[in-house]
């Protein structure tokens, strides 16, 4: 990996990682289509022991049905490659038209104005100004717990989206750090990327519940095998397994690269690391949408999901970077009447920054 000084070449640094995370996804649809060519081949050659008894007058082994169907399996993996290509531009084609109505259904957001929502509104379009991006709509999730979103293919076609309990539980600095955090990752197109990689996992898992349900004993395709081929076909199973599990941990593996940058961007933005720490740690103790599916967890700013299956990094350890790297206080301050004077710029905040990696500046008069 490149050597990285400050905000910006971590950026390019993790775009170079979500790159090759992204071509892992495209190694593991491979690894699903040989999986369910494999099982093709097996049903296809199920009767070709009769065949070759037919034409030779003999009873062939199972190693030479095996290697026969071995055979078959990897001619038809190569013949066929365009199949899967096909399928995937096809379910991108779908996802990138209905993507924004998946999310507001899922998550029950519906669009404000500035008429009705004046302070969200207005904070936005301040932050939006300020890093020269269009202005995304505005969305609100009536839900009394914290937590808030950005989606959309293109600056352009953006949205953010906070919920209720947000809204009117943090004060002006806390609610514009937040926002600041989902208009960096506006900025920093990680909204595209997660939205390719929950593609990426829902073909992936897709696949790897339908094999489950059909290899199984009460399946359709595990009640039709015997013999050797009960065994290709388990390892079929097997391999589609491993392919959506390694999907879905890509997909929080992303998710987790990009928060910190987004941190690190709100903070550029407000200039104010200790409204973000507050905002954080208000977020942690009433974080949970009811209703809303693990994988959308990813988008939110806060997620409780942990280990391997986190999609963010611990509040613990977003709060030890802005206070070791962006100057955060270790008491911060909640009164929101009263605001620092000075704070640190996190210039070079990323997941274990070399030391040094950060520019201090005064914060920006209100």
């Amino acid at each position: 990996m490149l050597p990285a000084t400050g905000l910006y070449g971590h950026i390019r640094n993790n775009n170079i990682k979500s790159a090759l995370l992204l071509f892992g996804f495209v190694v593991l649809v491979g690894v699903l289509w040989m999986a369910g060519t494999l099982v093709w081949a097996v049903l296809a050659d199920k009767f070709q022991g009769i065949i070759i008894r037919l034409e030779t007058f003999r009873d062939p082994s199972e190693a030479e049905l095996v290697a026969l169907t071995l055979d078959h399996w990897l001619e038809r993996a190569a013949k066929y490659a365009f199949v899967p290509v096909i399928a995937v531009a096809g379910w991108f084609g779908f996802a990138f038209v209905a993507h924004r109505n998946l999310i507001r259904n899922a998550t029950g957001a519906h669009g404000v104005s500035r008429m009705l929502e004046p302070k969200l509104y207005n904070l936005i379009e301040n932050l939006t100004i300020q890093v020269g991006l269009p202005m995304p709509k505005v969305e609100i999730i009536e839900s009394p717990a914290f937590n808030a979103y950005a989606t959309g293919l293109a600056p352009g076609d953006s949205t953010v989206a906070v919920t209720r309990g947000l809204l009117e539980t943090l004060n002006d600095d806390e609610l514009e750090a937040v926002l600041a955090h989902e208009i960096t990752h506006i900025r920093n197109r990680d909204v595209r990327l997660m939205v390719i990689a929950r593609i990426f996992v829902g073909i992936l898992s897709y696949a790897s519940q339908m094999m489950r349900r059909q290899t199984s004993a009460n399946g359709a395709i595990g009640r039709s095998v015997a013999g050797a081929e009960v065994t290709i076909v388990i390892v079929a199973a097997v391999l589609t397994a491993i392919a959506g599990l390694f999907g879905l941990l890509t997909h929080f593996a992303l998710s987790r690269s990009r928060e910190l940058l987004a941190d690190a961007g709100a903070v550029e933005l407000t200039k104010n690391p200790d409204a973000l720490i507050a905002a954080l740690r208000r977020i942690q103790e009433n974080d949970k949408i009811e209703g809303l599916p693990p994988l959308m967890q990813a988008m939110m700013i806060s997620s409780r999901l942990e280990g391997l299956f986190a999609t963010h990094p611990s509040v613990e350890d977003r709060v030890a970077a802005l206070q070791r790297y962006a100057g955060g206080r270790r008491a911060v301050v909640r009164n929101p009447m009263r605001k620092p004077e000075t704070a640190s710029v996190a210039v070079g905040l990323a997941p274990a920054l070399a030391p040094g990696a950060r520019v201090f500046g005064k914060r920006k008069p209100r």
